[in-house]
């Protein structure tokens, strides 16, 4: 079993996602984190309909899209993974494979999230690589 959505417009990145009030020691979630990962939420549920949340071990791939080559993928990868707990599964600590790629294009941010479970791996990967990056030499970057 594999759940697949894509999330569009702005992406957040962790360090919006959370803020440390002064005079205060925890991370708290901010206005636009809480926005994101209800977005998020919808966006799981109206793709991948009501769903039990996964269990065991997880592989969980995220093909980016950015309009430029400056953003740092592992800035999203946590919003992402915090917003689907409790969601798509009960806890990151699941995830015992994670792949990200990013690709440069015209247009607005994107992500494409793959999350299956780990005995499911050898179909997942073929599936969910970027085919562009895999025809990609190294040459040609």
């Amino acid at each position: 079993m594999k759940h697949e959505f894509v999330i569009t417009g702005p992406l957040l990145s962790v360090n919006k996602m959370y803020a440390t009030p002064r005079g205060r020691s925890t991370r708290r979630l901010t206005v636009d984190g809480k926005h994101f990962k209800y977005k998020v939420a919808v966006l799981f549920s109206e793709t991948c309909g009501p769903t039990e949340l996964l269990q065991g071990d997880l592989v969980m791939v995220i093909n980016y899209t950015f309009p430029r080559d400056n953003r740092d993928v592992t800035n999203y990868d946590k919003a992402i993974l915090d917003a689907l707990k409790g969601r798509a599964y009960y806890d990151d600590k699941q995830i015992r494979v994670f792949m990200a790629t990013k690709r440069v294009e015209k247009g607005s941010d994107s992500a494409k999230v793959t999350i299956a479970r780990l005995q499911d791996v050898r179909f997942l990967m073929v599936d969910c690589m970027d085919s562009d990056l895999l025809n990609t030499t190294v040459s040609e970057r």
